[in-house]
């Protein structure tokens, strides 16, 4: 019996997915976050092992499979993970790649140009030329970037909010709705929540859905935080894009920031019409079902 799997691991959540030749499900499963950088390398691979040990298949019955993680933009991320299905599925044939190439081939399909937009928590473009290969704008990180995710519009509405009441910044209405989401008194206490080792990227983001009501309500400063972040995911396209080196392509867009927030994508899919780009109403698969196109794609190889 030939047994594929695919594995989507994003900042929040890890899926599993096991399939039969003639795509039947045989297994599926959810676990916590895998990525490296939000739970530590060695509680990420030991999220991934524990999930394809749940599976009640045996390994020698697993041949192809693609695991995609938020994470794992360099070959030296991808390491302990393929030495880890190295030894635990010895006789399988595996992919290690990131969660935005899964994306980008659920959303355009198999092999099929394109570029997938990806704003969540965290922001990155990632497209694929004609012959296959691979571009990439953005996915830094917080500390370096993630423009135009939820966690950058949090996180500049906090900084601008506090220059805002020092004068210094646009005039604001947010400042109250901000204490209460973050459950805090004063203003000065967001000095100890952003500085805190122990505030999680994710708890900052949750705020983004504040700065986009203020916006709609005609706040100037969640306006212009939200005109900045979508010119930044407006840049993001446009490099990979130039990368590309092709006239006219799909796009299709991901995360929560683009998924539920109808103010910023449309802000966005505006921004990106003179591109030339194609934009997709809806992915045609979801990420999941990208990786077990790449595992089957495996078998071609």
């Amino acid at each position: 019996m030939k047994i594929f799997f695919g594995i989507d691991g994003g900042g929040t959540k890890t899926r599993i997915r096991v399939e039969d030749f003639s795509h039947k499900i045989l297994f599926e499963q959810t676990a916590t976050s895998s990525n490296k950088f939000a739970v530590g390398e060695a509680n990420a691979v030991h999220v991934i092992e524990n999930l394809i040990r749940s599976a009640p298949i045996s390994s020698d019955d697993i041949v192809f499979g693609c695991i995609g993680l938020a994470g794992l933009g360099r070959m030296k991320d991808r390491e302990p993970f393929s030495k880890m299905l190295a030894s635990l599925i010895p006789k399988a044939r595996t992919l290690v790649t990131t969660d935005a190439e899964i994306l980008l081939t659920g959303g355009i399909g198999k092999n099929s140009p394109g570029i997938a937009l990806i704003a969540g928590t965290g922001s990155i473009a990632i497209g694929r030329a004609y012959d296959g290969s691979l571009v990439r704008a953005g996915g830094f990180g917080w500390r370096l970037g993630d423009e135009g995710s939820a966690w950058w519009i949090a996180h500049e509405a906090i900084c601008r909010t506090l220059r805002s009441l020092e004068e210094r910044d646009i005039k604001t209405s947010m400042t109250k709705a901000l204490l209460a989401h973050y459950g805090l008194k004063e203003p000065e206490e967001f000095i100890t929540l952003a500085n805190s080792e122990s505030t999680e990227k994710s708890l900052i983001a949750s705020g983004a859905k504040i700065i986009t009501e203020a916006a709609e309500n005609g706040d100037e400063l969640a306006i212009s935080i939200i005109e900045e972040g979508t010119d930044e995911l407006a840049l993001l396209v446009s490099s990979v894009h130039a990368k590309l080196g092709v006239e006219k392509t799909d796009l299709v867009m991901y995360g929560g920031v683009l998924e539920n927030d109808a103010y910023i994508r449309n802000k966005t899919e505006k921004k990106l019409k003179p591109m030339n780009i194609n934009i997709l109403s809806r992915p045609k698969y979801p990420a999941l079902d990208g990786a077990l196109i790449m595992a089957r794609s495996l078998e071609e190889k």
